[in-house]
């Protein structure tokens, strides 16, 4: 009977090591040739399972296919009820427990078949762009960051090959975690009313996050009623002064419903000289996290420039269909912190939350936990505060444990904030709680670096002058997003090949429109597969990427 052959779909990848069919024993020699190669005669009702259990402990090759798949074949033996699931060559000594057993219980065989030579197809690549990552250009453009806070826009602009030639902080603690990451060049100012503009070199793009607490949905949003909303004057000040060609801001979307804040805003951005694009960003598709901010895109405005800025367009950027899975840490990672029952909810606040209106008209438990399925709520500063009110998101714990709180190390991966970035020690003068309380903040009030990357990027590509590709933005962005997770969960990124293909969908939507990849609802079967259908947006958006 001919055999017959199917390509599984990649159901679940698991952390495995990446082995391509060419490093079988005999395989790729001249044409006339064959190789042996061991393979796994399993039930049809038992694939699944057993293809998760080998892929789990390494054992079965994946290469690519011309069809854009990736996977193995698996082929129909003679007996049409059973399966060959092809092994790697060394693979028989080391299966895992439960395939081994199965041997021993004769439910599944060991098979060894010969493979005629084939020449198997080459992976297509993008030849006019090559490969971005490699490539990006060092230290072409400058950058000014003001209410730098951890850093997240240097973050970005730095991962895109720019340079920071000035920086402001007011809070000492804060200052304290950005110089710790990035040393003392520039030293990070203080308070910026107390800079004197002509102290601020001359730069291309000003980036700043500023205060949004007048302007947040969960206040009254007393704009610049509030002292705090009249720093962004300070924004426009150096605007008048360095005059540099482009800026980017960001801010929360309460402030898009303070009609007369934002006609001000939008009023002396442009007396400043600029022509200004707003634009509603989520950073879901980048990171764990349904983050929406608003950012002002600023292009100065040249009477006498001999040629327009190439059209701004939003990047398109491919939904990487993250998930809670993929930024916590295990409990055993917790545990070794020593901060478990810290970060753990105590009975009383338990009980008080379970009493909370907002969190049982949320769904309880099974709707407001980051369960490893759900997309994570807004991250914001006073995150951890206001417990009892339900409107701080927990972890769910093995039971009977109560949930806890994230740890500042998820936190900062919500963010797309890389794992390299470190955190600043607990001080003697601080309790566990007050620790972890201080970078909440922090990293609430943040940005998303990825999100930075990918706008900066379109907007430096705007310029005559800029060498760098607009897909290098792309690049940077999802370079960052998964150095931000869980390494266990990076491992499985990094198995996923990503030359262009050309028979791949390209992403549909732009950065803010936020769509899904499927994943949603299915609950229990892995990471894996999702990350499988990002893989092939990836594949078919960055020509280039990851090779």
């Amino acid at each position: 009977m001919k055999q017959r052959c199917a390509c599984l779909p990649l159901f679940a990848i698991l952390p495995w090591g990446l082995s391509w069919l060419g490093s079988f024993g005999g395989f790729g020699g001249e044409r006339g040739r064959v190789a042996r190669r061991a393979s796994l005669l399993v039930p049809a009702r038992l694939v699944e399972e057993t293809y998760g259990q080998l892929a789990g402990a390494g054992c079965i090759p994946r290469r690519w296919h011309p069809e854009g798949r990736y996977g193995i074949p698996i082929q129909v033996a003679e007996d049409a009820g059973k399966r060959l699931i092809p092994l790697l060559a060394n693979a028989v000594d080391r299966l895992p427990p439960d395939v081994r057993a199965n041997l021993g219980a004769g439910t599944v065989q060991l098979r060894e078949k010969e493979i005629p030579w084939k020449k198997m197809p080459a992976r297509p690549i993008c030849p006019d762009v090559g490969d971005i990552v490699r490539s990006r250009p060092a230290g072409n453009f400058t950058f000014a960051e003001l209410f730098a806070g951890i850093g997240g826009f240097r973050l970005g602009l730095e991962r895109l090959g720019g340079s920071c030639v000035f920086a402001s902080e007011i809070e000492p603690h804060t200052r304290d975690l950005y110089t710790r990451n990035f040393g003392h060049v520039p030293v990070v100012a203080g308070d910026i009313q107390e800079v004197h503009a002509s102290d601020i070199p001359a730069h291309d793009i000003l980036v700043a996050g500023f205060p949004c607490q007048p302007f947040s949905a969960l206040g009254s949003q007393p704009a610049f009623d509030d002292e705090r909303g009249l720093l962004f004057r300070e924004i426009v000040r150096v605007l008048g002064a360095a005059k540099p060609r482009f800026f980017l801001l960001e801010n929360v979307p309460g402030l898009l419903r303070c009609g007369r804040a934002l006609a001000t805003i939008m009023e002396e951005l442009s007396s400043a000289g600029y022509e200004v694009r707003v634009e509603t960003v989520n950073a879901r598709q980048l990171t764990a996290q349904a983050r929406k901010r608003v950012f002002f895109i600023g292009f100065r405005s040249h009477a006498s420039q001999a040629s327009p800025p190439r059209s701004f367009e939003l990047p398109r950027i491919p939904d990487l269909c993250l998930r809670a899975e993929d930024v916590l840490e295990t409990e055993e990672e917790v545990k070794r912190s020593g901060l478990l029952e810290d970060y753990t909810l105590t009975d009383e606040q338990f009980l008080r939350l379970q009493e909370s209106e907002k969190w049982a008209r949320r769904g309880g438990m099974a709707s407001t936990l980051a369960w490893n399925d759900k997309v994570c709520a807004t991250l914001v500063g006073h995150y951890g505060k206001t417990l009892r009110k339900g409107n701080s998101q927990l972890v769910p714990r093995p039971a009977p444990s109560k949930p806890r709180r994230f740890t500042p190390r998820e936190c900062a991966r919500l963010m797309g904030v890389p794992n390299s970035f470190k955190l600043t020690g607990r001080r003697e003068d601080q309790t566990p709680g007050m620790w972890y309380r201080a970078l909440y903040k922090m990293f609430g009030n943040s940005v998303s670096p990825p999100v930075v990357a990918a706008l900066c990027g379109s907007i430096l590509a705007t310029s005559d002058t800029s060498h760098l590709p607009k897909e290098a933005g792309l690049s940077a962005a999802l370079e960052l997003a998964l150095e931000a997770l869980a390494p266990r969960k990076l491992l499985v990124w990094r198995a996923l090949p990503t030359s262009r293909n050309p028979h791949v969908e390209a992403s549909r939507g732009p950065l803010e429109a936020g769509g899904s990849c499927g994943r949603g609802g299915q609950i229990g079967l892995g990471s894996g597969q999702f990350l499988a259908k990002a893989s092939t947006q990836l594949r078919g958006s960055i020509p280039g990427w990851g090779d």
